[in-house]
């Protein structure tokens, strides 16, 4: 595996996309309903938000030679209850790349970014039965509230 992850670029949506997509249709099929499962991974749909969103300094793409393979994003909490804090809003690996290290890549670059940004507390969600989510954030010594 030869990944480099950099900052996602405008051109990078459609690949941000997929990678969001595949990733949840793996993750979340026995966690959301069908319905939710298909309206949330509508490649269109999730294309053209990221054009929205993207360039976003915030978010890194992951690629293994020219496959997009990862994804992640952070940026300042969004519920505004933990002020000064700092996010990771999303990390999705291909399922293919599921337990090779690829996300403990995105983890670190996701924190070395938040450092940078004057985080020193970080937060993120995750659904309570995602076990394999949960398992790899405690990795990371997040804890659940």
């Amino acid at each position: 595996m030869s990944v480099c992850i950099r900052t996602a670029e405008a051109a990078d949506a459609a690949d941000f996309a997929y990678v969001l997509c595949e990733s949840w249709k793996a993750a979340y099929q026995d966690l959301l309903t069908p319905e939710q499962l298909t309206e949330n991974t509508d490649l269109a749909r999730r294309t053209a938000f990221f054009e929205r969103l993207l360039p976003d300094a915030g978010c890194f793409l992951a690629r293994d030679g020219g496959v997009p393979c990862g994804i992640c994003s952070v940026g300042p909490e969004r519920s505004g209850e933990l002020s000064g804090w700092g996010e990771v809003i999303s990390l999705y690996t291909l399922p293919a790349y599921w337990g090779r290290g690829l996300g403990r890549a995105l983890m670190d670059r996701a924190l070395s970014a938040l450092a940078a940004d004057g985080y020193r507390d970080v937060c993120l969600w995750a659904f309570e039965a995602n076990a394999r989510a949960c398992r790899f954030y405690e990795k990371f010594e997040f804890e659940y509230q």
